[in-house]
Order: structure tokens, then sequence, then C-alpha cells
């Protein structure tokens, strides 16, 4: 029995020896698989995982540089950049969708971006890199602070920050997330202040953090450059404040002032204003309307036919020219004046802006030299000035000035021209008829090197002679003093200017009912500092020149003079020495206001250590007082405990600009529903900040 047992055993192996040499063979082969494989990526493809040893270890993290700051003239900072935060995720490591979720809730939070869309965003994602918010404030990003995901990532990128605002926001312009200028002078100067990024290649570890190391390579960023504008933020602000008012009352589309010191072409402010945009989104329209824009200039052009004529001696100021009964007959067109002038003086017949004088005189010049002096002013060609979008305008060839053709062009007809270009113009006379090239860019400024790069003015060329300069300024003094532009009249200043009402072009035809009313002119008269042109687009009911863009003019002049003692010392621009103008100080700090009144030889009834924020005055502001008047301001000292006591600040009543002024002041966050006055108001507290939410009307 046993030694049946041992049989059937040996049969046993004697039957399945095969399998073992199966196993054999395939545990050699599975050997010499994995040493061939072992092969290929030690030897043969050594390289290519190297690379992906690299990848999963290592990232190259990109180094922004530092966009350049922007400056005033008076050194006053415009633009800057700040830290802020922005966050991706790793889709590949986070792919939870609760995880996901939290995430999306938590910017949401932060953010008010829609969740939906963060999470579109991170679904469609093919890539391990998911942009969900850029450019976050790092006060607003400690909310953040709490997730601790590995694929969460926070970058710190360099964000533009604009100190005033929305206040000279079209020539100034504005960054993309990733820093480049996206218009005005950012994007005209964006070489210049984008700087060069740098990179450095950093260690990722196991949990997907990443840590630098000094034996990985590195290129260190260089930042832009700084850029001083030829800007005069003050008076930017007072434009923009003067222009809102001026196209509010004429029930305009738009306005637009530019102010310009005549003797260099620095533009010292630049103003748009339009009530859609403005008020609906300060970020819209920010098409540059004063050198893109182009209109028919109409009777501020009759400067270039008067000065064509008085340089070819083809009349003098005080020559008796007719307008006769203010009619005159044009093939099938016809000229006319609203206002008949009969037999006047040269000078006269430009104070009272007759088209029909200003028609026929231009008709007696000569078509190449009516030509040559048009085009020498500055018409239809680029003036060079560093913004983008420049327009040229449109004049007439020499051949198409034809004797009938100069009737209209004499009075600013048939020809277009942009805000800048009838403003050089009038700086060209204020500078004894030399034209300078306009331009916004003072100096830059090599942070690195310690090298500042001033940009000098250029003359662009003499177009006539400083005689006839003299006869203008004599000449749009009178147009001021007693003529049309009577409403831009400051008593005690000389100011030279002319006032331009034309018809609007539309499909070809001139539209009766849509109107530019302009009014340009320089101060003071006989020693000019300031060359400034308002424009007014499709002003309703009173559409003149004279008795809309005209008070305009006055009103920015009275509060920059009022505000800036030492140009008003300087120039001596207000020949009555016992008088003085008070501005509306409603809004400023009351050290501030205490400072202009001082400035102004004007008493206050309020200690020069007081603390506030000036509420009222009496007088009323936008007045002359004689010199050491007394002014009492009426103020409310806001202490930082009470701000958790928001009820305390009652603004209704103010303007919107000296509410949002006192709010400002005291750290308060401010968000803007309509224009005018403030109505209502309501508190809303976020965390640690505080919104004020003004209703105006």
């Amino acid at each position: 029995m046993i030694q049946n047992k041992i049989e059937n055993k040996e049969i046993k192996i004697k039957r399945y020896p095969w399998k073992f040499a199966v196993i054999f063979v395939v545990i050699n082969i599975g050997f010499i698989l994995v040493l061939a494989k072992i092969f290929i990526i030690q030897v043969i493809d050594v390289d290519v995982y190297r690379k992906k040893a690299k990848f999963q270890h290592e990232t190259k993290v990109n180094l922004k540089a530092n966009r350049g700051d922007i400056y005033d003239r008076n050194g006053k900072i415009i633009a800057a950049t700040i830290q802020s935060i922005s966050i991706a995720i790793d889709p590949t490591i986070i792919t939870e969708d609760v995880d996901r979720n939290d995430i999306c809730d938590a910017i949401t939070l932060v953010t008010g971006i829609n969740k939906s869309i963060l999470m579109d965003k991170i679904q469609k994602s093919t890539s391990s890199f998911v942009w969900l918010a850029r450019g976050i404030s790092p006060e607003k990003s400690n909310l953040l602070d709490s997730i601790k995901d590995r694929g969460f990532i926070r970058i710190f990128e360099p964000k533009r920050h604009y100190l005033y605002g929305s206040s000279g926001m079209q020539v100034i312009g504005t960054t993309d997330v990733d820093n480049n200028g996206n218009n005005g002078i950012e994007l005209s100067c964006d070489s210049l202040m984008k700087g060069r990024s740098g990179f450095m290649i950093m260690n990722r570890d196991a949990s997907g953090h990443l840590r630098p190391s000094l034996n990985l390579p590195k290129s260190t960023a260089n930042d832009g450059k700084d850029i001083t504008l030829t800007l005069d933020m003050d008076l930017q602000r007072i434009c923009e404040y003067e222009l809102m008012q001026g196209v509010k009352k004429a029930v305009a589309e738009s306005g637009t002032v530019i102010a310009m010191d005549p003797k260099t072409g620095e533009i010292l402010a630049f103003a748009n204003y339009s009530p859609i945009a403005n008020d609906s989104n300060i970020y819209q329209s920010l098409r540059i309307k004063g050198i893109s824009d182009q209109f028919d200039p109409g009777s501020t052009f009759k400067l270039v036919t008067a000065a064509s004529a008085l340089e070819e001696n083809l009349i003098k100021p005080t020559d008796i020219v007719d307008g006769g009964t203010g009619f005159l007959k044009v093939g099938d067109g016809e000229i006319k004046d609203d206002h008949p002038v009969g037999k006047v003086t040269f000078t006269e017949a430009l104070a009272k802006s007759s088209n029909i004088v200003f028609g026929q005189l231009a008709a007696r010049i000569p078509e190449n030299d009516y030509y040559k002096y048009i085009r020498d002013f500055g018409f239809g060609l680029p003036l060079g000035i560093d913004l983008p979008g420049e327009a040229t305008g449109k004049i007439l060839k020499p051949i198409e000035l034809t004797p009938t053709m100069r009737l209209y062009v004499g009075h600013g007809y048939g020809i277009s021209a942009t805000p800048l270009q009838i403003l050089s113009a009038y700086a060209c006379v204020a500078n004894d008829g030399v034209l300078m090239k306009p331009f916004l860019v003072k100096s830059s400024y090599d942070k690195q090197y310690g090298k500042k790069n001033e940009i000098k003015p250029t003359k662009i060329r003499t177009v006539i002679s400083p005689e006839t300069c003299k006869m203008l300024k004599d000449m749009l003094v009178e147009v001021v003093d007693n003529g049309t532009g009577q409403f831009a009249k400051i008593n005690g200043l000389k100011i030279a200017g002319k006032t331009g009402t034309a018809q609007q072009l539309f499909k070809g035809s001139y539209d009766t009912k849509s109107y530019i009313a302009s009014f340009a002119g320089f101060f003071p008269a006989y020693n000019p500092k300031v060359a400034m042109i308002v424009v007014l687009n499709k002003p309703q009911g009173d559409y003149y020149g004279g008795s809309t863009a005209a008070p305009v003019f006055k009103n920015i002049t009275n509060s920059w003079l009022s505000t800036n003692s030492n140009l008003n010392k300087k120039s001596n621009l207000l020949n009555d020495s016992t008088k003085s103008f008070l501005p509306d100080l409603k809004g400023y700090d009351v050290q501030v206001a205490n400072d202009i009144l001082r400035h102004l030889n004007l008493r206050s009834n309020i200690d020069a250590n007081s603390k506030g924020i000036v509420l009222s005055q009496l007088p009323y502001g936008n007045k002359y007082l004689t010199i050491n008047d007394q002014v009492n301001l009426n103020y409310k000292y806001f202490p930082n405990e009470t701000k958790k006591k928001v009820n305390y600040f009652d603004l209704k009543g103010l303007s919107l600009r000296k509410a949002i002024s006192i709010l400002h002041s005291e750290g308060f966050l401010v968000k803007v529903n309509g224009s005018g006055k403030v109505i209502s108001q309501q508190w809303i507290t976020k965390g640690k900040e505080i919104y004020c939410i003004l209703e105006c009307n």
C-alpha cells in the first residue's frame, strides 16, 4: 500500500514537469523585461525622464516687475502699484466637488464673482492651472487664509491703484489685470513704465508647496520708470467739476475742457464729461474726445481768418467793415448774422461775431496764402501729442478754397478740427505767434540707475508776428469785455477769448437742431499763463457758446485762481489788490480751508489747529470779498471712535463731490447712485469695512 502511494507520487511528478519549466521561463522573461525597462529609462530615454522629474519637482515662477508710478507736475502721485493677491487652483489635485464648492463659495464672498462662473472655469479646464480671481486687495483676502488645500494657489501680483479715482482717467488711462497699458498715457508710455519681468525656479515638495533654492537659476525683475505729467491735478479736478456742472445746466450730451501753458505746450488739464457714462460707470467712454472728436469750429475759427488778414496787411483793427442787414445770398445757400452789425470797426465785428464780415474778408485772402495760414496754425495735421488716437481734422486744398468756399471757411464752416487744434491756435497767439507742440509727459525717472530724463518743450513753427498777435489780443479782450464773450468776464482780470456756435453735420447736411458750443481763450491777456477751451456737445435750449461754454471758462478760472495763490501772486492776475475771490470750501479739511483763506488774505473764525470737515460757510462761496473780511466756517470733527456710529454723518443736501470728500477723509468706502446732491444715505457693514451708499438727484 505504501508502495502504491510512492508510485502514484512519482507518476504525478513525472506527469507535470512542464509547469515548472513555464513558471521558470515566465519569471526570467519578466526579470529580463524589468531590466530592459530600467535600461531604457536610465540609458536610452534618460533625458526624457529627467525632464519629467524636473517638471514634477521644480517650477518656474514669474517675477513681475513693478509698473512705474505716475505723478502730476507738482509731485502729487496719481497712479501707483500696490501688491494684490490672485487666486488659482490646480483641478488635477482638487478633484472633489465638495472642495471645489467650498473654494468657490469663499471667492464669491470676497470678490462678488458669480459662483457658477467660477465652477464653470474649473470644470472646463484641461490644464493644471486655472485663474479664478485676480487683483484682490490683501485686506479682503483674509477670508481665504483658512483654505489649506494643496491645489489652492495664492500668487502676489502688482496691481494699479489710482489715487484720484476717475479724475483724469481718459488721458491717464488704465491697465489690464496683467498690468499692461490699455489706453491713455498708460498705453502710450507702456514700454517705459512696465519694466522687465524676471523669473525664479523653485522646488516643489510632496505637499505641493513651493520652496526657493539658492542653487536654482533666477532672473531679477527690473521695475518700470516713473512718469511725471504736465497735469495739475488741482486744476484737473476743478475743470472736471465745473465742466460737469456746465454740461448738466446746458442739458448737453457731453463736454470737453483742455488747459495748456501757451509758452511751453504743456497740458495742464484735460477733462471730458458725459452724464450717461460718468453716472452709470466711470470706466466707460475712455475715448479722448479732445483729440479724437472732429467738428466744424464755427466762430472760434475767426481768429485764424483775422490773423491771416492782419498779417497780410489786408485790414486793420480800426478799419470800418460792413455787415449789411445780416443776410448774404451765396448761390443756393446763405450766410446770416443772428444780430446784424451794419457798419462797424473790424474789432467790433469780431466782438459781435459777424459771419458776413469774416466770410467776405476770407474771400479777399488769396487761396494759397489762406491755406498756408490754416495749415501753419495746426489744422489738418496731427499736432503730435503723446496720446493715442489723435485725429488730423480736415481742411480744404488751395484749389478747393474758391471764393465761394472761403465765404464759409472764413467763419468756421467747411472744415473740421479737434478741440486741441483750436486751443493750439489760440495758444499760438498767446505765445506771440509761436506754435508749440502739446505734450503731457514732462519727465521719466529710472529708479534703478537714478537717472531722470526731462522732456523739453518743442517749437513747431512761427506762424504770425508778435505785432499781429498784439492786435489780436486787443480784439479778443474786446470780445470778452463788450462782445459775445461777456459771460467769461472777470473783474480785475483781462481775458482774451472768442465764442463759437456751430451746427453739426449729419448725413452730409447741417442739422439746425444739433450744435457745438465753445469758448476758447487765454489769461491774463497780455501775460498769458493759461490757454483753455471749453466745448459742449449738443446743448439744449440756449445753445450759444457765449451763454453756455463761456460761463464754464469763467468758473474754472475763478476757482483755480482762488485756490492757487502762487500763480495769482506770481502772475499779478488780479489788478484789484483789495479783492479776493472766495471759493466754495464745503467738504475741505478745516486746516486746508484755513490755509486757503490765509493765502487769500481773508480771516477765519476758527483756530488754525482745529480738526474736522467744513460743512457750511458764510459768506457763501464763489464771490468776491474785500481783503481781511472774515469767513465763518461751520465744521464738525469726526473722531475715529465715532466710525461705528455711522448715522452721525448726515450728508443730505451736500453736493456729491463734497459728500465723497467728507467720507473719504474719514476712511469710509463710497458707492454712488445717481448724481447731483445727496438726497439719502445708507450704511452697510461688510466685515471690517463700512460702505456708505449715496442716493443723489
